[in-house]
């Protein structure tokens, strides 16, 4: 498994190279200090949309290898989760695909690193002592780059998967939300998807005809400690804007009965 080295790509002068530290937030992440943001809440949703037995990703399973996408690198035992998910998009193939794996801090990017030599060892190890004996979790390949998700630094079309785990919560307005959406449809292949968690405005319920007709675009705060907070634009508000980049939610974990979390499946459709 090739360890590629971090990439300062795309990196400007106005995204701090660690506002989010050691210790205000990723150690916590892995410490398992309360922070449960993590890929294991996606999984299970996806499990109960059956997303993976339906058909939805058939296009996806006939492609001989596929490129994954992960916006904000969080905790590194989402380097173990994200090969969990491939296997449910693409079961079997983890080994041919790669992963690459995006923050605009550096910090997190390091302990991912580390846990993918961890990770190498592992899979060398297990080669050795079952030669005939298949991986139960082929692990894709990984790639770590230094990114804004707002100015990505790849080219037009060059991942079938985008997965955004709640990273959207932290834009800091409506317009950084558009300029996401913006970035990954384009990134994304014809027909590639987006797997996206999100926690929307808890005081504005989802109304499905706000995503035509928008009742509001406020945007409350939740501080989750020391000074750390999320942003939280009301859901229809996030559809909307996915809508509008040509990405259609075609799953998702019962939006109709939510009005805060929502674990949503788009697919990259061109809007007529």
């Amino acid at each position: 498994m090739p360890i590629g080295p971090i990439v300062a790509s795309c990196y400007h002068e106005d995204m701090p190279p660690n506002n989010l530290d050691a210790t205000n937030y990723y150690d916590r992440f892995e410490q398992g200090g309360g922070l449960n943001w993590d890929l294991s809440l996606m999984l299970s949703a996806l499990k109960k949309m059956d997303v993976a037995r339906n058909g939805t990703f058939n296009s996806l399973r006939e492609r001989t290898a596929a490129k994954l996408l992960l916006l904000g690198s969080a905790t590194s035992q989402n380097l173990d989760k994200i090969a969990l998910l491939d296997k449910q998009l693409r079961p079997g193939s983890g080994d041919k695909d790669k992963v690459c794996v995006i923050d605009c801090n550096l910090y997190p990017l390091r302990q991912h690193q580390k846990r993918i030599g961890f990770i190498t060892e592992a899979e060398e190890a297990f080669q050795k002592n079952h030669p005939d004996t298949d991986n139960p979790l082929p692990y894709p390949s990984y790639e770590l780059a230094q990114a804004d998700m707002k100015c990505l630094p790849f080219a037009d079309g060059s991942f079938d998967v985008v997965v955004s785990d709640y990273t959207l919560n932290f834009a800091e307005s409506a317009d950084e939300v558009g300029r996401t959406f913006s970035e990954t449809s384009r990134v994304l292949s014809a027909d590639g998807f987006l797997l996206l968690s999100i926690r929307g405005n808890p005081d504005f319920p989802y109304d499905p005809d706000d995503e035509l007709t928008p009742s509001t675009n406020e945007m409350t705060q939740q501080e989750l400690s020391d000074s750390l907070y999320i942003k939280q634009l009301p859901l229809a508000t996030y559809l909307r804007v996915a809508r509008q980049n040509d990405l259609q939610l075609v799953a998702d974990d019962n939006i109709a009965n939510r009005s805060e979390m929502l674990c949503g499946v788009f697919k990259k459709t061109a809007l007529l």
